[in-house]
Parts: structure tokens; sequence; C-alpha cells
């Protein structure tokens, strides 16, 4: 009966902890899902100049590397936990009443392998945490080499980047070399623990029988092999852990605005009275926008009033803040305002995640999907053919012509990865032909024009910035001297500051306080 109790025990705790195996994986999964999403919705709320540090290799190596590792501890230590616990306490119990062995000496061996042990997994968290450092660093030079590598190879980068990487690797596998041999250190000292302990017991011990002998063996065996194996790994796994949690921690600690969209733009401008973008009056006025980041101001007491259907270039030397003037009247940076209106609408008493519904904007960088040319155009995935000839025409407004383009398969013609197909004119083009499908009665162009030839450029200043758009009101940053000449009004960001003129010709080039730069351009 006794045999049969113990039998059923042994059972039950191997039923008990295979439970709490599959009950500690699914609450591993669900929370890495739940911290997936965590650090998705944190960084749609993170402003863009709030991101300039980090990279992509970064983020991608927090999803891939650290919100996985983030829940070991759940998944894989607490089980682990559950089955050292209780083997160390009985051990010593049960060696002290049936065998009258000194409970100092069963404690002081243990203690030492806990120590040594501690030291050896706390070594090895510190490589885990190179481990994934380093993954994050050769994933980032991955992905720049990949996102440019159609630049790289005409340039005859490959030697350098490849050497790049080669080394990023090198000092990978060091690091993970070092690792496995810490790891095996560790699994060598747990597995002969129990060799050791017992000769120490049965050394310290006096006239012990040979079944004694045998029964301290098998006692310590059956009671402290596993938790001496798992011990190294609960304590590596739960440092680990705590790594990856702590970065994690840092971007969630990124400053972000406020929530993120959930709601559509038309239930939105019916809260506000109106029923789409285009029945605003199109005019921007702007008074002390300033920005700091870093502790360096950006941009300082600009202000200005651009009035409906106006065509106004935004112009200045490399790094002066114009596309970070365009991003904070999307309410993209931490920018402040004294006032800030579209029309008679108040922005600054509407949360900033709305702000960019009032406008259409053409970012500097051409953002393409792998996809075909129509589902580029419209952003949309599967996109019927129904509108084809409303993507052929604003093709046509933007001077893409599909023949003359060479592009045979029309707007089925598929699109790799981040446009990788297409010169830098046609991605840039496409996008152009992209911002007429948005509602709006605003544009905002970012350097939309820059990787064009000077006739296609001067087409398209005219017969789509000009002509087409002549309804709306239009902000191109440039220093295009074509879009300078046709403009209303060119506003001059020099150092964070502007000059506001109302015509080319009023643009005072003789003033001494007119630098080189701008002699040159204007």
């Amino acid at each position: 009966m006794l045999l049969s109790l113990c039998g059923l025990s042994l059972l039950l705790s191997l039923v008990g902890y295979q439970l709490i195996v599959l009950l500690s994986s699914k609450v591993a999964l669900l929370t890495q899902r739940e911290l997936g999403q965590m650090v998705y919705s944190h960084l749609l709320r993170v402003k863009s100049s709030d991101l300039n540090e980090k990279t992509i290799g970064g983020m991608v190596s927090v999803y891939a590397t650290d919100i996985p590792s983030s829940t070991i501890f759940i998944e894989q230590s607490l089980p682990q936990g559950l089955g050292i616990v209780f083997p160390f306490i009985l051990a010593p119990v049960v060696l002290v009443y049936f065998f009258q062995v000194e409970i100092l000496d069963i404690l002081l061996p243990l203690l030492i392998f806990c120590f040594v042990i501690a030291l050896l997994s706390f070594r090895q968290s510190i490589f885990f945490a190179r481990f994934k450092e380093l993954a994050a660093i050769r994933l980032g030079f991955i992905t720049e080499w990949i996102q440019n590598i159609r630049t790289i190879r005409m340039m005859n980068w490959m030697p350098y980047f490849e050497n790049k990487i080669h080394k990023a690797r090198f000092v990978e596998a060091n690091n993970r070399l070092a690792m496995l041999k810490n790891g095996q250190t560790m699994n060598t000292i747990s597995s002969s623990m129990t060799f050791i302990i017992s000769g120490y017991l049965i050394w310290r011990q006096h006239n012990l029988s040979a079944g004694n002998i045998m029964a301290i063996f098998w006692i310590v065996s059956i009671y402290l092999t596993r938790p001496f194996r798992h011990f190294p790994w609960f304590l590596t796994n739960a440092i680990d852990a705590w790594t990856s949690t702590k970065r994690i921690a840092e971007i969630l600690r990124i400053p972000t605005s406020e929530n993120t969209i959930n709601e559509s733009p038309d239930s939105f401008l019916q809260s506000i009275g109106l029923q789409n973008t285009t029945t605003i009056v199109p005019s921007i006025t702007v008074t002390n926008l300033n920005l700091t980041i870093n502790g360096r101001e950006i941009l300082k007491n600009i202000s200005f009033t651009i009035h409906p259907e106006e065509f106004v270039v935004i112009s200045g030397p490399i790094g002066s803040g114009k596309s970070m003037l365009l991003l904070s009247l999307l309410g993209e940076t931490n920018a402040t305002f004294q006032s800030y209106q579209i029309g008679n609408i108040d922005l600054l008493k509407i949360p900033k995640k709305f702000w960019k519904f009032f406008f259409a904007y053409t970012c500097q960088d051409s953002f393409l999907i792998s996809s075909t040319l129509r589902d580029n155009i419209t952003l949309n995935y599967d996109e019927t053919i129904t509108n084809d000839h409303l993507y052929l025409e604003s093709l046509e407004h933007v001077s893409f012509n599909l023949r003359k383009e060479n592009i045979l398969s029309g707007l089925n013609a598929l699109i790799g990865e981040r446009g990788l197909n297409l010169s830098g004119g046609q991605k840039q083009r496409v996008q152009l032909a992209r911002s007429l499908f948005k509602q709006s009665k605003i544009f905002l162009f970012d350097e939309c024009l820059n990787a064009l030839d000077a006739h296609t450029a001067a087409q398209i200043i005219k017969n789509f910035l000009i002509n087409h758009l002549n309804k709306q009101t239009r902000i191109l940053v440039t220093n295009n001297w074509e879009a300078i000449r046709h403009s209303h009004r060119v506003i001059l960001l020099v150092n964070g500051e502007i000059n506001v003129f109302d015509h080319i010709n009023k643009i005072p080039l003789n003033e001494r306080d007119i630098s080189k730069w701008q002699k040159q351009i204007l």
C-alpha cells in the first residue's frame, strides 16, 4: 500500500509539473503578445525627432529577441524554480532525520555550490546580453546593406560593407564561443556535484554500513541531480529575462505624444463640425513656433501666414530645419506654438494626432511597398481595377507615362521591396501621384524634386504644382530655382530663423547679411 501511494504521488507530481509547464508556456505566449502590442503602440506614438538614435536593426531585435527573452522567466525559470526549491529543502531534512548527518555538513557544500554557480550564471547572463546587443548591431548593418544594396553595388562599396558585417559576425562568434565554454563549465560542475556531495558526506560520517552508503548516494542523486542541473540555468534565464526587460523598458521610456489615431478622419471632422478636409479654408497661420531637440534650438520664433491657394516655397541650406518645420506642422515633433490655425480652426485645441488629417504630405524619403504599381499609388493591397483611369490620370499629372517609362505591365507591374526596380525620380513621381488621393486642400511636399532631372522637374512644377493644384494651398520644401521663381512667396530658413519674401523679385540679394549660400542659390 505504501509503495502504491509513493508511485501515485510520483505520478501526480509529474502530471502536476507538466501542467505547470503548459500553463507557464501559455502565459508566456500571452505576455509576449501583450508586450509586442505595447511596444508597437508605443512606437506609433513616438515623435520622429526622438528616434534619431534608434536603428531599424535595434527595433527588429527588440521584437525578435528581447520580447521572447523577457518572458523566459515565466516559461522556464518558474517551473524550474519549483523543481529546485523543494528538493533543496527535502534532501537535508531526509539526511539529517534518517542518517543523523550534521546540518552544516550538508548546507556547507550546497552554499559553496550555489555561490560558484551564481558567479558563473551571472557571467553567462553577461554573455547573453552581449549576444543580443551584437546581434542587433549586425542586424542593423545587414538591414542598412539590403536597403541600399543597389547604390552600394554601383559605387563598388560591397567589399567595405561585407567586411563590416564579417567583423561584426566575428565578434559575435567569439562572444558565442565564450558563452558556450562558460555554459559547459556550469554543466560540468552541476553534473558532478552529486558525487562530490555524496563523497563528502560519507567521508564526514563514521561506521557507515554498505547499505547506508548506498542510501546516501541514492538520496543525493534522486533529490539533487535535477536541481543541480537546473539551478545554473534558472539563474541565467532569470538574469537574461531581466536584461531583456530593461531593453524593452528603454523603448517604452521614449517620450510619446497622444494616443494613436483610433477613429476615422470622417468621424473626427464631423465631431468638429466639418464634413471633410475639402470644406476648410486652406490658410495657415503660425505664431512663435519653437523646436528644441537634445538641447539644440532647431526652429526659433517662426511666424508666418499662408493664404488660401498660395504656392509657397520653403528654401534654405542643408540642416536649416526645413523638414522639421513641415513635421512640426503635422504634429510629428515636440514643437511649441503660441498660436496655430488652419482657417478658423485652432489646432492647439485639437490633439496633435489629428493634425495630419488636414494635410496631404509627401515625405522626402520615398516610401514604396512590395506590390503592384496600382497598390503603391493607393497604398491599398489588392486594389480593384475599377478606378484605373483615375490612377493613370494621376500618373500623367506628374509626368509619369507608363510607355515612356518602359513599364510594360502597366498598373499591374510589380514594384520590388522599397522600389528597388524603380529609379529615384520614378519613386518620387509615384509618391506625388499618391498625394492626389488624400482628400485635402493643403499639400506639403518635402524635397520631392531632388531626384528628378531639370526638364522633368520643370514639367511637374508647371503642370502639377502650379496648374493642376491651383485651387489648393501648397508648401514645397526645395532649393529648385524653377520652383522658387514660380512661387507666390518664399520662406527663407537659415539657422532655424526665417525671412518671408512676398515675391522672388523682392529678395534683397545685395544686403550684407545675406550669406554666400543665399547669393548663389537665390
